[in-house]
């Protein structure tokens, strides 16, 4: 099964470098955490590795996972919100069956990001990327932050390897932006029905660069997306913002990418572009790939 997925386009904001295909198309997962632009032709900054260091207000939330790459059965990412201060960035994970004695611990980065909102102060994100190292169809325990602030545990399951299996539940929603409590509403009726994993059509919000909103839909998402793995087409209300990238973990460059689940493969294209060769070229392109 083959499935595209992409949302509207409003403009086209100026762009003067572009990506290499090669390099997205091949959609390996790099445990290495960048500060994300939202522009791809920026040089690459790196994050804040793991410190030791906590804040005021250590303790994780908006807890969720990621796909870095193009195979969600061997790699994941866990990403959360803390105060800006909080440099620790841990995860510590293992096969449910065993966990906490069988788990390990693995550092990650940490970055800030916004602040462009009267009377908004920046953000600190964290992110942990697993490469590799994930056993396909088994049962993990989690949690994040760091020895005297943890997370609580959330569990989850990486699939069989890719091409393996043709039996999934997928949840399909898109176009939250200002009814962030429905967006909830959605998301428990989705849970309910055990998905393995959910795909959003884009426009999550109204203004991608406003984090107020972002707030709303992460607090109304409660704990499900750090059970249930989403993946998104960037939407034209997200507008390209570092908000949106900072927030999730995506295979590739997050705008245009694969993935493959079981029999289906997933393909995520942006048509709110910089410049109209990212349409003409660079995803023609990637999709002859």
């Amino acid at each position: 099964m083959i499935f595209f997925l992409f949302a509207c386009i409003d403009f086209y904001p100026e762009r003067t470098d572009s990506a290499s295909v090669e390099s997205i198309v091949a959609n390996a997962c790099d445990p290495i955490v960048y500060i994300p632009t939202g522009n791809l032709s920026e040089e690459k900054v790196l994050a804040d590795p793991h410190d030791d260091i906590i804040g005021a207000e250590p303790t994780p939330f908006h807890v969720h996972l990621g796909w870095p790459s193009r195979d969600p059965s061997r790699n994941v990412a866990l990403l959360w919100r803390t105060d800006t201060d909080t440099l620790a960035s841990q995860v510590q994970i293992g096969p449910t069956d065993t966990f906490p004695d069988g788990a390990e611990i693995v550092d990650g980065y940490s970055f800030l990001f916004g602040g462009g909102e009267v009377g908004r102060g920046l953000v600190r994100m964290h992110e942990v990327r697993i490469c590799g190292t994930m056993v396909p169809d088994t049962a993990y325990t989690y949690r994040v932050g760091t020895a005297g602030a943890w997370s609580e545990q959330y569990d989850f399951r990486t699939p069989k390897e890719p091409g393996s299996f043709s039996n999934y539940r997928i949840g399909l929603a898109g176009d939250s932006r200002g009814a962030y409590a429905t967006w909830g509403q959605i998301l428990n009726a989705m849970d309910q029905e055990s998905v393995d994993f959910i795909i959003f059509s884009g426009d999550m919000v109204e203004l991608g660069a406003n984090q107020n909103e972002w707030d709303a839909w992460f607090d109304a998402s409660g704990d499900v997306l750090a059970r249930i793995p989403f993946v998104s087409a960037h939407g034209n209300h997200e507008f390209l913002a570092q908000n949106y990238f900072a927030q999730f973990a995506f295979p590739g460059n997050e705008e245009w990418f694969a993935f493959d689940y079981g029999d289906f493969l997933g393909i995520a294209l942006n048509d709110t572009v910089r410049d109209t060769n990212q349409v003409n070229t660079e995803q023609v392109n990637f999709l002859r790939q």
